[in-house]
């Protein structure tokens, strides 16, 4: 199950769409996400790391906000190492990891760093859910203020 929200812009009336995490398409996603960052789409950092089969990757989608007021969905692409080596994965074989794996039997070794498509700083993750209908964003289509966040969940 995926939660998100909708938002609507006033001006144009566009709806915006936030969709969490991934839901039933997951295992295809993480891999697809494993294999970008195995031959470099995500830097030579993440190449190199990705070549040991027993890394996992946050493929889950969330939502970055930069100060010039630019957002994106994107996946997390932080890079987790097994707490036991009996907890790890191989994958070259394929297999993923989970979201909730990877709180309880992995630790997270390196945090992918989001830059703004619009002035090149980092963003940061959006975390306050429990305030999200003060969260205003600009609209996708024409750039004005959203506003009328309402919460989803989907599978």
């Amino acid at each position: 199950m995926g939660r998100g929200m909708l938002s609507l812009c006033l001006k144009c009336k566009h709806i915006n769409h936030f969709n969490f995490g991934i839901g039933m398409a997951f295992p295809m996603v993480y891999e697809k996400a494993i294999k970008e960052a195995r031959i470099g789409d995500f830097g030579e950092e993440w190449k190199q790391y990705t070549q040991n089969p027993h890394i996992a990757i946050d493929a889950g989608y969330k939502l970055y906000l930069c100060e010039c007021g630019a957002w994106k969905m994107d996946k997390d692409l932080s890079l987790y190492e097994p707490l036991k080596s009996s907890d790890s994965i191989d994958n070259d074989n394929t297999s993923y990891v989970v979201p909730s794996d990877l709180q309880s039997h992995y630790r997270c070794i390196k945090h992918y760093i989001h830059k703004c498509n619009e002035c090149g700083k980092p963003m940061q993750e959006f975390t306050d859910y429990d305030n999200i209908e003060d969260l205003r964003l600009r609209c996708e289509k024409c750039g004005e203020p959203s506003t009328g966040i309402s919460p989803v969940f989907w599978d």
